[in-house]
């Protein structure tokens, strides 16, 4: 992870309606990660969103955030 690593978790975390602590035990639940086509912070936002939106579990998500 890069600088300002923790703040993108904090905001991955509001959307995902989650605290920051269970990021990790929660991204050990993931079954099928899903793609991220950038490792920009401000972009996996809103692919963050987007893919809550295709129906893709918290888990999943917090695994291939995790990755960037």
């Amino acid at each position: 992870m890069r600088a300002g690593s923790g703040r993108f978790l904090q905001v991955i975390a509001r959307i995902l309606g989650i605290e920051v602590k269970d990021i990790g035990s929660l991204s050990l639940k993931s079954r099928q990660p899903v793609e991220f086509s950038t490792s920009c912070a401000v972009f996996a936002e809103s692919e963050t969103i987007s893919r809550i939106a295709e129906g893709a579990v918290k888990e999943d998500i917090l695994a291939s955030v995790i990755k960037l």
